[in-house]
């Protein structure tokens, strides 16, 4: 059973060291930034909002390049979608092109 110390310091150290808390585990074993966390999944096919959000830009914007042809795209049942890998690589071709 885990016990708990708690050491404060005498009120004329206080001021020169914070408190000290000491943890007795016994034998069990400490386990340090531990957690189940799990992203989920990106969606390979955007609508013109998730692209906008991952292309840190305007909807409208998005939509207007689309429509422009500058950006990778298609309608789809009168509907923009846009493939998050095309999106990277467009991105990345201008990034690089800018470079040179």
């Amino acid at each position: 059973m885990p016990r708990i110390t708690d050491q404060a310091p005498t009120p004329a150290a206080s001021a020169s060291r914070p408190s000290r808390i000491e943890i007795n585990l016994g034998d069990a074993p400490v386990v340090v930034g531990h957690h189940g966390f799990h992203a989920a999944d990106q969606p390979d096919v955007l609508d013109a909002a998730q692209a906008a959000e991952l292309l840190a830009a305007d909807e409208h914007a998005i939509v207007e390049l689309a429509e422009a042809g500058e950006l990778p795209g298609r309608r789809v049942a009168g509907h923009w979608r846009f493939a998050r890998r095309a999106l990277l690589d467009w991105l990345a071709a201008g990034a690089a092109g800018m470079s040179s």
